[in-house]
């Protein structure tokens, strides 16, 4: 078995945009399906598709060619949807392991400053 005849695609930053060939070779190596619904996408007659990374890079993934995958236009919503649920609940156990709180916020008035209630108004 030999190795790869090209060098893999690497981001210089997280920013950069996948280039065409590089899209090229993620949908002829995927064989043109949705990594979710695994779905033949029709692109050839003019379905949406998206190169997507398999691990956002919010979450940590690397902008690579190895990180990327083939989602349909039917399934980017709940990819993205899945990521952004990760990437919360990755925050709110980081916190709560490094003891960070967050800033609680208290309505004013007379029940909630700590001040005691009148006995008038209580039943």
């Amino acid at each position: 078995m030999t190795g790869r005849s090209v060098p893999e695609w690497q981001g210089k930053t997280p920013d950069t945009p996948v280039p065409p060939r590089v899209r090229d070779r993620v949908f002829t190596t995927k064989d043109g399906r949705c990594h979710k619904c695994s779905r033949e996408i029709a692109a050839n007659r003019g379905e949406t598709w998206t190169c997507e990374h398999m691990i956002a890079l919010a979450n940590g993934g690397e902008n690579r060619e190895s990180n990327l995958d083939v989602t349909c236009s039917w399934c980017l919503p709940a990819k993205n949807a899945e990521d952004v649920a990760e990437k919360s609940m990755v925050y709110r156990k980081r916190t709560k392991a490094r003891g960070i709180k967050g800033r609680r916020r208290t309505i004013p008035g007379r029940r909630f400053d700590g001040t005691p209630i009148p006995a008038k108004w209580v039943d």
